[in-house]
């Protein structure tokens, strides 16, 4: 089996914690002979061998020789110790911001609001001199034709100080994906109602009544906005009413809904 990928083990952790990074190793491969009885040998594929190199003797830079284990089926005989040269330097980190681009437009009468990020900066791993140059991480996110909330975890690029894509491969970062949240909005337009309690000698017949706002828009998710059809103010007992009265409400928000910008009272 040739150009088998080398996992090495204890490389973000570990490792990392030293303060010590591996170069250039992301596409280290190598090649195994295996023995075994003709049927076992046929059936393997790549996907069933792995590679582990064990970086847990490092303690400083330099070229080091790191032993690695071959994990392969049981019935297949056991592959002889090997090694491994690798070239281990002084690791640094450095955050940049995340860029979320979006593209396409919601479906018509919906809104986007701002992305939530997680995590919401990057950390980066790897020589100075190489993280050096890197200005911020970008991800591009389609909203296009979206009428709920979009929810995606993304690759991300890097970029340099003058806007260009960094490619370097000694420059590894915390977290492989960026997860995106864009919530996607519409607005629905519910009234506001009160419930009355009647009683002897008082009756909804001898009122007369309004509220104002009649109605309020309410701002949130479709699947949300589709379970209310209105907002209940109170319940009124009208014995307790006798002469005419003015009584203000605080108007109860729906959970996942909010309302414009100064209508709060009712």
């Amino acid at each position: 089996f040739r150009d088998v990928p080398v996992e090495f083990s204890g490389e973000d952790t570990t490792l990392a914690d030293k303060g010590y990074m591996l170069l250039s190793c992301e596409n280290t491969t190598i090649d195994i002979r295996l023995k075994g009885s003709r049927s076992v040998i046929s059936d393997l594929d790549r996907s069933s061998l792995r590679v582990v190199a064990d970086t847990s003797s490092i303690t400083e830079t330099g070229t080091k020789t790191l032993s690695y284990q071959v994990y392969y089926p049981d019935s297949v005989s056991r592959a002889s110790a090997y090694t491994i040269t690798v070239q281990v330097g002084e690791l640094a980190r450095k955050e940049v911001p995340i860029r979320c681009e979006l593209e396409g437009e919601v479906a018509k009468g919906y809104t986007a609001g701002d992305a939530v990020l997680d995590p919401a900066v990057l950390e980066l791993r790897g020589q100075r001199d190489d993280l050096a140059s890197v200005s911020y991480a970008k991800i591009h996110l389609s909203v296009q034709n979206a009428e709920k909330t979009v929810i995606q975890a993304l690759k991300f690029e890097l970029y340099d100080y003058n806007d260009i894509l960094v490619q370097n491969e000694n420059i590894r970062a915390a977290v492989k994906l960026i997860q995106v949240t864009v919530p996607v909005r519409t607005v629905k337009e519910v009234p506001l109602r009160v419930e009355f309690r009647e009683a002897p000698g008082s009756t909804l017949s001898q009122i007369e009544y309004t509220i104002s706002p009649r109605t309020v828009e309410l701002t949130g998710e479709k699947s949300v906005l589709d379970g209310i059809d209105s907002i209940l103010l109170d319940t009124v007992y009208l014995q307790d009413i006798t002469s005419s009265k003015s009584l203000h409400y605080t108007i109860p928000v729906p959970d996942g809904c909010t309302l414009p910008e100064g209508v709060e009272i009712a």
